[in-house]
């Protein structure tokens, strides 16, 4: 094998190996555009999540003024019951 040859064949093994990175890096690619997809969908889910964590909070805060003007409301009625016991 003269010194063309070799050189044909190492160049034919380096043009190989390149059609092999550049597959790699396709796949690599590809699976990064996945992930960016995916992570972008989670943003959107934990958004979802927070808004209802807010809400929740809301809620809680008007039941436990709702809890606290009722147990007002039943001392004002007890009391009432014991002035009217009284009579």
């Amino acid at each position: 094998m003269n010194n063309e040859e070799k050189i044909l064949t190492i160049l034919e093994q380096i043009q190989s190996e390149q059609k092999q990175t550049n597959q790699r890096l396709g796949k690599l690619e590809a699976g990064q555009a996945n992930l960016e997809a995916g992570q972008a969908s989670l943003e959107v889910k934990v958004a979802v999540i927070e808004q209802d964590i807010k809400q929740i909070k809301e809620d809680t805060r008007f039941l436990r003024s709702v809890t606290d003007h009722a147990y007002k409301d039943i001392g004002i009625l007890g009391d009432r019951i014991e002035l009217l016991k009284a009579r």
